[in-house]
């Protein structure tokens, strides 16, 4: 894997329901969390949601984080 991490510092998580999203504080699909926290805004989610995500990359709005965009924020953590 890039960054030279391993498959064992991945967890996939399924959230197949409202139910799971709220147990779980889910913040709509997709996100990644390193060490619990949102790579998007930086820190740990509050509340849930379950509904597809929509982000903000240069000036236009999309459902998928960039790789460049997670790619430097793994490199910070």
């Amino acid at each position: 894997m890039e960054l030279g991490s391993t498959d064992d510092n991945l967890v996939i998580t399924e959230v197949p329901d409202k139910e799971s999203a709220q147990r779980l504080g889910f913040q709509d699909s997709p996100s990644i969390l390193v060490n619990r926290k949102d790579i998007y805004i930086g820190q740990e989610p509050t509340g849930f949601s379950y509904a597809c995500r929509i982000y903000e990359f240069y000036g236009k709005q999309n459902g998928v984080i960039p790789k460049e965009f997670i790619r430097e924020r793994l490199v910070e953590y």
